[in-house]
């Protein structure tokens, strides 16, 4: 009874954690990228996998459903309608980890589910409109239907194994339509199982009597793949095009900066090896620049600081998953000293080290993810919780070990409340993530729109190529047009709103006479001009004026 009480409060506090100030950080240009990709698929019925750039189409299918509840067009959905679809599927990982209770036993069952609820990287990327969250989802399902097939050949159950082996291949096929980077988790999963099988010593079936189940799997996945990539049989030559993006993502992977054009150049992102370690452990005497890369250009802390702003929860606070990453450590120790010796347990060992071996390895790194590391992380955190309760099982020894528990997972809780917020400049996830700045633009240009007779038909001309997420943000208006290399053929002191970037001298002394100019942030470091027409400036000036007592 104790377990189902306890693991509907970690799940009731995962859900708050994540639905908590869920619309409070602005857009992420990533995010408004995917919205505007949703609307082509959902609006338009354009298929919306591009072979140069983006990423699988379920994160625009399954946000479907949710438009559909809602009632909502494009213009209406709002932040917390995208992002609440990540964080359910955040929510049913939380779940999954009931299929692991055999393996793993009551407690640690339940501590895999506390970490994930908990986890500073997991509670910030659920209410993430990308689709990281779903790959999650999708590869645990992946290890729990692969373990219970395990389980259903051993106990030689042929209907368990061919209902488990139709779910491994459905999961691949998901996992497959969700993100390229799956081809990562099953490079690592071959190699875990390679070790698994020659340390176990306990042999596979024979490939000859698991081919009706092989091909079973086989089918499910291609029906997945198919449904998706064909835009469900709407367009049957989408399925061709992963195999054209290949060689785009694996120079993208390897760093090139030879791109075609309108693709994610390789060479912005590039990281060094240690990138995911940082990010997991924190970097303690330097903050993180936007790009979460340790700045090195910021003066080191003394170790009086760094307490004092973890005491106090500051924004400056080292943000971190050291505690995971510690009791994961110890995990390990027990596995590989045999305190732990249970068929799941070598394996979640090899994972990890393999697939955090070759997300380092590759020099196109983006902080999400780490999400796959630390899925493995915590199944070893989990073990280790396992193994302390056996080997310290009196009462006074289990009343520390919570006590420490409780005070860690305490830290991790106040880590998540600071998250919320993007002032932190210790926030390592916050990758190129537009200030709040972004959003008084949004409500300057609404103002003077609806200060003139224009409203939403106010002409708005962007003059630069950095402009994400601004383009969901504009979302309602109907001329809004994109120069990012060229400039209209208009004259540019007719054009009631433009918007540049600031480095752009030349532009704000041609405007200086026809323009009043207004300076906001996009993200840390880039700055946009909103340069407003005098006229329309003046009307808006004397509203304001006039609602002035009133406000």
């Amino acid at each position: 009874m104790y377990f189902k009480i306890i693991f509907i409060a970690i799940f009731c506090l995962a859900i708050f954690s994540r639905v908590h100030n869920i619309d409070v950080r602005p857009m992420h240009g990533d995010e408004a990228n995917q919205a505007y990709r949703f609307q082509l698929l959902h609006e338009k019925s354009i298929p919306i996998y591009d072979a140069r750039d983006y990423h699988g189409p379920t994160l625009y299918y399954a946000m479907r459903p949710l438009a559909w509840l809602s009632g909502k067009d494009y213009r209406e959905l709002d932040k917390s309608d995208y992002r609440l679809l990540t964080t359910i599927f955040s929510l049913l990982s939380i779940l999954l980890c009931l299929a692991f209770k055999d393996a793993l036993g009551s407690i640690p069952t339940l501590a895999l589910a506390f970490f994930m609820a908990i986890s500073p990287a997991n509670v910030f990327y659920s209410t993430y409109f990308i689709q990281e969250s779903l790959l999650i989802c999708f590869t645990l399902a992946f290890f729990a239907c692969a373990w219970h097939f395990r389980q259903s050949l051993i106990q030689k159950n042929q209907k368990n194994s061919r209902l488990y082996t139709i779910g491994i291949g459905l999961a691949i096929g998901l996992m497959i339509a969700t993100k390229e980077t799956s081809v990562f988790v099953f490079m690592a999963f071959g190699i875990a199982l390679f070790f698994f099988q020659f340390k176990s010593k306990i042999p596979l079936k024979k490939i000859k009597e698991q081919q009706r189940n092989l091909i079973y799997a086989a089918l499910a996945m291609i029906f997945v793949y198919t449904l998706f990539y064909s835009s469900f049989g709407s367009n049957p030559k989408g399925v061709i095009e992963p195999f054209k993006a290949i060689s785009t993502h694996i120079q993208r992977g390897l760093g090139s900066s030879d791109l075609p054009k309108n693709t994610t150049a390789g060479a912005a992102h590039t990281k060094p090896f240690n990138y995911y370690a940082y990010l997991l452990i924190g970097s303690w005497t330097k903050s993180f620049n936007e790009l979460a890369e340790t700045d090195i250009n910021q003066r080191s802390r003394s170790p009086q600081k760094i307490i004092k702003s973890i005491w106090r929860n500051q924004p400056s606070r080292p943000i971190n998953e050291l505690f995971l990453c510690a009791l994961a450590l110890l995990g390990s120790l027990f596995i590989l000293l045999k305190k732990e010796d249970s068929p799941l347990s070598l394996f979640c060992l090899i994972y990890t080290l393999s697939i955090f071996l070759i997300y380092s390895l590759i020099p196109y790194k983006t902080p999400w993810c780490v999400l796959s590391i630390l899925l493995g992380l915590y199944f070893l955190a989990a073990y280790a919780i396992k193994v302390l309760l056996v080997k310290f099982s009196s009462v006074k020894s289990q009343v520390i070990i919570f006590s420490l528990l409780a005070l860690c997972s305490i830290d991790l809780i106040r880590q998540n409340i600071l998250l919320s917020d993007l002032i932190s400049t210790k926030n390592p996830y916050a990758y190129a993530h537009p200030v709040f700045n972004i959003e008084d633009l949004n409500q300057q240009v609404d103002d003077i729109a609806f200060s003139s007779d224009l409203n939403y038909n106010l002409p708005i001309h962007f003059i630069t190529h950095d402009y994400w997420p601004l383009p969901w943000y504009l979302r309602k208006y109907n001329k809004v047009a994109y120069w990012d290399h060229s400039r209209p053929s208009t004259q540019l002191s007719e054009l009631p709103i433009i918007i540049y970037s600031t480095e752009n001298q030349a532009l704000s002394d041609e405007l200086a006479s026809t323009h009043t100019s207004s300076l906001y942030g996009l993200r840390t470091a880039t700055h946009l001009n909103l340069a407003c027409r005098n006229d329309l400036w003046q009307q808006l000036l004397k509203q304001r004026e006039n609602l002035g007592p009133h406000l």
